[in-house]
């Protein structure tokens, strides 16, 4: 059961690596000055003679670059995902994930309870079955309801 747990905890890891920081989302974008020309950049000129590159693909390069820029400033990658469409997915996303893992945990505790009771008290399924919701209630007390219904779902044998 434990190691049920485990894996749970590091799917959800894994899961969240792939989500950027809220930091980083929230982050403002670099501006960008509109009126830049790379011919009369001394910097690029040096690169571009450096380089072997000529006036005519300098000026393509910064079309394609002036692609990238929209009102101003630098696109940020994330307009392109669905993150930029709905307003606090990664947020939400994150935290149904982490309810889940959690409640996947606390019902396999559940079970784990359950074959505890069974082997250390010797309650059969028979005689949890006549005092189900004794059992039933008292799990929940202590653990929740997620917890109770995995006792009750290892003595019903799901």
């Amino acid at each position: 059961m434990k190691k049920n747990i485990f894996v749970f905890l590091a799917l959800l890891l894994a899961f969240a690596q792939f989500l950027p920081t809220v930091a980083n989302a929230n982050a403002a974008p670099e501006k960008i000055d509109e009126e830049y020309s790379p011919l009369e950049d001394e910097a690029a000129l040096q690169i571009a003679k450096e380089y072997g590159i000529t006036e005519e693909q300098m000026l393509l390069i910064d079309q394609e670059i002036d692609k990238l820029i929209k009102d101003g400033k630098l696109i940020n990658e994330d307009e392109y995902t669905i993150y930029a469409e709905i307003p606090y997915l990664k947020e939400v996303s994150t935290i149904v994930s982490a309810v889940v893992a959690l409640g996947l945990g606390f019902y396999a505790a559940g079970k784990y309870a359950a074959r505890q009771v069974e082997v250390k008290l010797g309650v059969s399924p028979s005689e949890y079955k006549k005092w189900r919701w004794g059992y039933y209630g008292a799990v929940s007390i202590i653990g929740g309801p997620i917890m109770a219904q995995g006792f009750d779902d290892y003595f019903y044998g799901i």
